[in-house]
């Protein structure tokens, strides 16, 4: 289980349980930390986990641990967030807790395969303040270092300035730019099927906020479009705090329905094209 927390100070960060589900007892797990975390994600990976956390202080970024067995892990910033120079040695925490950036999912197709998605600005600069954020993808292979180009199945990078004092040059790496950035994205998830594709769900509201709906993506494990932005309902959500489920190919997930008069929630599904 990963999971953000409220600190005694008031501030955030996130805390990892394993619990053996045999004996419900907990099990000792490797150190694992991510200052002002906000979003946390985890998925089974070989004989352990890959983990994902959002920072908007340290580390500032994306980070993807690998937790191949319970007793190491590796830890990487794969994609950073802009801060102007300043707001954080004046506390200014409304500037420090804007990241541009929002977490999406992890998802892994095979070993030497695997996944994070988010929606971002694009730029690593001021120019992030004025941008729409647009979804992205990244691809790569867990056993690589991840702070390498090489590691990466998707190509693209983009580079800026990021750190907590907005001063530090960084390069980011795989970076797949999936929508223009003329509509705005929000809550996406993913998912694999079962020939080891990615399944992308978004939601898609235009700039004055007119929702259009959910909409559905597949991008095959070397980074190829196979599937370009296709919506699959008017009405339908998706909920922020759950990755969806795949069986037989049929994704499923439970969320409530926009404008909706009452606080029902319902299970959405759909099959999945093979083509």
């Amino acid at each position: 289980v990963n999971y953000a927390r409220t600190m005694y100070s008031g501030h955030q960060s996130n805390s990892l349980l394993l619990i053996n589900k045999e004996t419900m007892t907990k099990m000792t797990a490797p150190e694992y930390y991510n200052s002002h975390s906000f979003a946390q994600r985890i998925v089974p990976y070989k004989n352990g986990y890959m983990l994902a956390s959002e920072g908007d202080a340290y580390d500032r970024a994306f980070t993807l641990s690998v937790m191949e067995n319970l007793n190491s892990i590796r830890d990487y910033n794969i994609f950073d967030f802009w801060i102007e120079e300043g707001a954080f040695a004046a506390y200014d925490m409304y500037r420090v807790n804007e990241n541009f950036a929002h977490m999406g999912d992890i998802a892994v197709s095979d070993e030497t395969h695997a996944a994070f998605l988010g929606t971002s600005a694009e730029s690593l600069s001021a120019e992030a303040l004025e941008e729409t954020e647009k979804l992205y993808i990244q691809i790569f292979n867990p056993q690589k270092d991840l702070t390498r180009p090489d590691a990466y199945h998707t190509v693209g990078q983009r580079s800026g300035i990021a750190g907590i004092d907005g001063k530090d040059h960084v390069t980011n790496y795989g970076v797949k730019w999936l929508t223009s950035g003329n509509y705005i994205v929000e809550n996406p998830q993913m998912v694999t099927d079962s020939q080891g594709r990615f399944i992308i769900l978004f939601e898609k509201n235009t700039k004055n906020y007119d929702y259009k709906g959910v909409y559905y993506m597949i991008i095959d494990k070397t980074g190829e479009v196979i599937q370009e932005p296709k919506r699959l309902c008017s009405v339908a959500r998706l909920n922020p705090c759950e990755t969806p489920i795949v069986i037989n190919d049929t994704v499923y997930w439970t969320a409530n329905k926009y404008l909706s008069s009452k606080d029902y929630m319902y299970v959405y599904s759909f099959q999945i094209p093979m083509q």
